[in-house]
């Protein structure tokens, strides 16, 4: 920790803030929150186990799950109006696309809802932690909010007490908010301005990066505690942990000795590290650290526990008891790996169609890595989904030492939407009974694009207002570009969009250059299927860009070439080359830009059609550009030509061509933007100030 952040955290310690601290056993816990990807701040809690004992309760339980690690501050508000100040998270986890380059979001998965335990005794006062909730009292699971003033929330359940780091609580409070899609409608964002893209990466949002518990009182808060190791396999050597002790205290902390009596046994032992060693007699200033090491070497299996103490004087000498467990099994059941939210998902359909696992060895693996033999008694499903996954195959039977079994799994949905389903293994291990979360998702179309995605689109998930959800539609596709921002593509009543794609760069790194001026890509890349055409026919695409776009020319990377005799010619699929695919009225093909909506006039196997054949189908891989020529004016008729990209061809034989003009458009918004995306559940006419409603 930073001299600067310890005199900024020491000074919360003092004044009205010790007026919180208790002298009993109440549960510590310390959260650790990156402010646009800083190095963590910590703010220390002290919970009330006796006042709210089922909501503290509820909060250890998440932390032990660790459905905590990795959410964010999805929520800070400030009404003025109702005197309400609370920034709030607990209930979305980030993830991070590479492949997109953006950041998406999942729901926390939750346990049952707790009780309402609010007691008039703890009001929402500045520097408390309460329980967000909907509009039924007792519908409390994971979200959680720090008040940021006193609060007007009669009703909501005050379950802790920032002992330190309310600094930290109000520069996240401070911060400017947006509005990306519902439920997420008060987003604190880093590096921001009101107008400005919204970039939603770790960087630019409040991560909550660590949360841990202690159960011994102030002023020690002992990190992890209790410590329980992992289970252990035969020869795998020792496994150690290191063990953090922080003074929350308001004076120094003498530290008498870690186990002085020497009563920790085996196959447990402790160290002390060559720096920040808890020492013998060490003092420790307020919100100074020390650390020890913890050993667990067992030489066969079982369970083991063991308990010593650690002595401190803070003005009288006292002691806390430590304790450590951990097992070894000879058998080892290893799991197949899960997703980050904790699912094994099967695979993404449309209804009424089959999809099969996804896995290079065939099924899901299950592995034994102790030295006996493992017995499956049985695996099944259970779940109110249960009925649309099945197992295809089942070779786990006997799994000797080091083996490996497969189960193999299929999904059929009846229905659209996410299914869920649980696998219950039961084996002669410890534990002998072990459940695996299932997931898979079923869309109403088969365009490629998940209900999901095309659901959060502007207008509540119809990107082309007409009325329809864009996912109910096999012409209608809303899906993010490859920055995260929304657009919509629209083709002909009748026809069918497959395989829809937003893509970095179709040319692998061999994107346009001209001779002068530039080529800005904002939405970069598109691909699509148009299927359902008369062979030979022509169809109008059209593309909604986000309100504000203002591109001036559409790019296609197709095997056509102008032919210098009039028209086009196709050169075959191996020959691909970059084209501003301006309209051309002598083959009615081409892209008219009309402020953020680009229509493109397509014709089967004729230019612009990558497959060149008329075949009832258009392949069509391209995207918006903005050119700015450095010697021609943009609002008049000047050009520029493209130069042969300097960068080596690729494998299909890149060409770069062209003679292309800017012809200056009026801009014209054609889809509104969003309002707040703020939806209730059925049968509620608005949100409460502290719901936590959903889509």
């Amino acid at each position: 920790m930073n001299d600067h952040r310890k005199a900024a955290i020491f000074c919360l310690l003092s004044g009205a803030l010790l007026a919180k601290i208790h002298t009993g056993h109440a549960t510590l816990a310390r959260m650790d929150f990156s402010i646009g990807g800083q190095p963590p701040e910590s703010v220390y809690l002290q919970l009330l186990d006796e006042a709210a004992p089922l909501t503290t309760a509820n909060f250890l339980a998440y932390i032990q799950a660790g459905r905590y690690q990795d959410t964010f501050i999805h929520r800070a508000v400030d009404v003025d109006t109702a005197g309400v100040d609370v920034i709030q998270g607990g209930g979305f986890t980030f993830q991070f696309d590479q492949q997109t380059g953006s950041g998406f979001y999942t729901p926390v998965d939750t346990f049952a809802p707790v009780p309402n335990e609010y007691d008039p005794a703890h009001p929402n006062r500045r520097g408390t932690l309460a329980m967000a909730r909907t509009q039924d009292p007792d519908s409390a699971t994971s979200q959680w909010y720090f008040n940021v003033v006193d609060n007007p929330l009669p009703g909501f359940t005050v379950f802790g007490e920032v002992l330190s780091g309310m600094n930290t609580i109000d520069a996240i409070a401070a911060l400017p908010t947006v509005s990306i899609q519902s439920p997420i409608t008060d987003l604190p964002l880093v590096n921001f301005q009101p107008g400005d893209t919204v970039n939603f990466v770790a960087d630019n949002i409040v991560m909550l990066t660590g949360i841990a518990a202690s159960p011994y009182p102030l002023p020690l808060f002992v990190d992890p505690a209790p410590l329980t190791f992992d289970p252990v396999i035969r020869d795998s050597g020792p496994v150690t942990r290191d063990v953090e002790i922080t003074n929350l205290g308001d004076s120094s902390v003498v530290i008498g000795g870690i186990d002085p009596a020497g009563s920790l046994t085996g196959p447990f032992s402790l160290s002390l590290p060559a720096t920040g060693a808890c020492n013998d007699g060490m003092s420790l200033a307020p919100l100074e650290q020390c650390r020890f090491t913890l050993e667990f070497a067992p030489l066969q299996a079982g369970d083991f526990a063991s308990t010593f103490s650690i002595s401190y004087d803070d003005g009288s000498v006292r002691s806390l008891s430590y304790e450590v467990s951990g097992s070894r099994e000879d058998s080892f059941l290893v799991l197949p790996n899960t997703s980050e939210d904790g699912f094994i998902d099967v695979g993404e359909t449309v209804v009424g169609q089959t999809v099969q696992l996804d896995s290079d060895l065939g099924g899901l693996p299950f592995g034994n890595q102790g030295d006996q033999a493992l017995n499956f008694t049985s695996i099944t499903l259970s779940g109110p989904d249960a009925a649309q996954f099945s197992i295809d195959t089942n070779n786990c039977d006997i799994l000797q030492a080091g083996g490996i079994c497969l189960v193999g799994l299929s999904f059929t949905p009846d229905s659209s939407g996410v299914k869920q389903a649980t696998l219950e293994v039961r084996t002669d291990d410890v534990p002998a009974f072990v459940t695996l979360a299932l997931r898979g998702i079923a869309n109403s179309e088969n365009d490629g694009i998940g209900d999901l995605e095309e659901a959060g689109a502007p207008n509540n998930g119809d990107g082309n207002l007409d009325g329809i959800p864009d996912a109910l539609q096999e012409n209608v596709t809303s899906l993010r570009d490859t920055r995260g921002r929304y657009v919509t593509i629209e083709a002909p009543a009748g026809t069918r969009l497959q395989n829809v794609q937003a893509i970095n760069d179709p040319s692998a790194g061999n994107l346009p250059q001209p001779r002068s001026g530039s080529i800005n890509f904002p939405n970069d890349f598109f691909a699509f299927v148009l299927d359902g055409l008369e062979p030979g026919g022509a169809a109008t695409v059209n593309l909604y860009l986000p309100t504000g776009s203002a591109p001036n020319s559409y790019f296609k990377f197709t095997p056509w070439l102008p032919d210098p005799a009039g028209g086009y010619t196709y050169t075959g699929p191996n020959s691909l080359f970059w084209n501003v695919f301006d309209f051309d009225p002598t083959t009615s093909t081409g892209a008219i830009i009309d402020g953020n909506r680009i229509t493109l006039h397509l014709v089967d196997g004729a230019r612009g059609d990558a497959d060149g054949t008329p075949n009832g189908q258009i392949l069509d891989p391209g995207g918006p550009g903005i050119l700015t020529a450095a010697d021609s004016s943009s609002s008049g008729g000047g050009g520029c030509t493209l130069g042969r990209n300097t960068t080596p061809p690729a494998p299909v034989g890149l060409v770069l061509i062209l003679l292309f003009s800017i012809t200056g458009i009026a801009l014209r918004p054609l889809i509104a933007p969003p309002g707040n995306g703020r939806h209730c559940r059925p049968g509620k006419t608005r949100c409460g100030l502290l719901d936590t409603c959903e889509e």
